[in-house]
């Protein structure tokens, strides 16, 4: 997929070279803030509020952009810290606020006010949703949902409650 994008750029005049790193390496330099942008799976949106490190710079451990931006956030006085513009600023202060409210419909409305920002800002790109997985349940295998999400923010398929999944006897 990242061969497909880089032609793309190359085709509209961007100089795009892809560099296949070890991800100890890879994230080493992404929490220094010592690379230009990354490329890395996300869940396709599944649960923003839960992870939304695609949306806004929360954690220069997993910020897959402006790490410097995140560390910032975690502590501006860290020399790596780099004070980001006015519109992070306020993602930031809408993100503490959902953080400090129990009441889900004002959760709500503040995660949709950050991914406003975020789509206006433009900081991550999707390319592709991972194909549909197929599974295969026994016929005597009850109340497994016919449809699980995948991705890594729902941890399949703990949200499904496996605990009630029964064996019916035949």
């Amino acid at each position: 997929m990242l061969s497909a994008v880089i032609d793309y750029w190359r085709d509209v005049g961007l100089d795009v070279t892809a560099r296949d790193l070890s991800r100890d390496v890879f994230v080493d330099m992404r929490e220094k803030n010592n690379h230009h942008a990354s490329a890395w799976g996300g869940d396709g949106g599944l649960d923003a509020m839960v992870l939304p490190i695609n949306y806004l710079p929360v954690s220069s451990e997993s910020s897959w952009y402006a790490t410097g931006w995140a560390q910032w956030y975690s502590d501006p006085k860290n020399p790596d810290a780099v004070e980001p513009p006015a519109e992070v600023i306020r993602q930031l202060e809408l993100y503490n606020q959902l953080k400090a409210t129990a009441d889900a419909e004002k959760q709500n409305k503040l995660m949709r006010d950050i991914l406003d920002i975020s789509a206006n800002q433009f900081y991550v790109m999707g390319i592709a949703l991972p194909p549909n997985r197929k599974g295969l349940v026994a016929k005597n295998f009850k109340n497994v949902p016919k449809v699980i999400p995948a991705a890594w923010s729902y941890a399949t398929p703990a949200p499904t409650n496996p605990s009630q999944y029964y064996l019916e006897s035949q």
